[in-house]
């Protein structure tokens, strides 16, 4: 009913982002992911802020990574970690892409996405300091 009343709204003003992006939830969560990705996709491609939007790019992720398409992870979190728009990365972002790199056994780029996290945190890295109270600040698994 909800996917249903959200169509509704979406015709009337398709670019509706908040619309969609709870229609794209929704979908997830009924596991209906052909459409939820589709969703999120038109979401990304409309709204500048979406693809900084780390709940969006999260969730996405999720879903590509369920269907093996860890390339599209990393092309998703990658524009994320490289933009300018983001002034702090969220770790559970920079979590996913150093795992989805770490099952491809790419060590030195999951290094690099970890050591970009600790940069753009510290604006300077100086000494074992830096990296003890930004350690913190990363999920428990990787500290």
């Amino acid at each position: 009913q909800a996917v249903y009343s959200l169509g509704r709204i979406l015709r009337f003003d398709a670019k509706a982002v908040d619309v969609l992006e709870k229609r794209a939830i929704i979908y997830q969560e009924l596991e209906m992911y052909p459409q939820a990705v589709q969703t999120f996709e038109k979401l990304l491609n409309i709204c500048e802020q979406a693809r900084y939007d780390s709940d969006v790019l999260q969730r996405l992720a999720e879903i590509y990574h369920s269907q093996g398409k860890d390339d599209k992870v990393v092309d998703i979190l990658e524009n994320y970690m490289s933009s300018n728009q983001v002034e702090m990365f969220d770790p559970h972002i920079v979590n996913i892409l150093a795992e989805v790199r770490m099952t491809k056994k790419q060590w030195k780029l999951a290094a690099g996405t970890i050591e970009r996290h600790i940069r753009r945190e510290n604006k300077v890295v100086v000494g074992h300091v830096d990296y003890l109270r930004i350690i913190d600040t990363f999920p428990i698994d990787l500290q």
